[in-house]
């Protein structure tokens, strides 16, 4: 069972004029060995995105938010949980 895990993402966030943002760059490294999941929250706790499982080495870079937010930049808070690639048991959230 892993205890810890690394990945990168982008937490100020330029949104364009479609409510998209191509800077998320969510990043899983290659020796993590499991699969993550982001959530961004706005500065009131409301819930932006969710990405899907997002396996070792790969990186999400745009998003499309659940909701439409103003254009411009913004400082969204990230939770990210790690799940076990097999058994797809959640590990840990950071």
């Amino acid at each position: 069972m892993y205890n810890s895990f690394s990945f990168y993402i982008n937490t100020d966030i330029t949104v364009d004029d479609n409510g998209e943002t191509e800077n998320l760059r969510f990043g899983n490294p290659n020796m993590n060995g499991c699969v993550l999941v982001a959530t961004v929250f706005d500065d009131n706790g409301k819930v932006l995105y969710r990405s899907l499982g997002l396996e070792e080495g790969k990186e999400i870079n745009s998003a499309r938010f659940f909701e439409e937010i103003s254009y411009g930049t913004h400082e969204v808070k990230v939770a990210v949980n790690a799940y076990d690639s097999k058994t797809h048991e959640k590990i840990a959230t950071k």
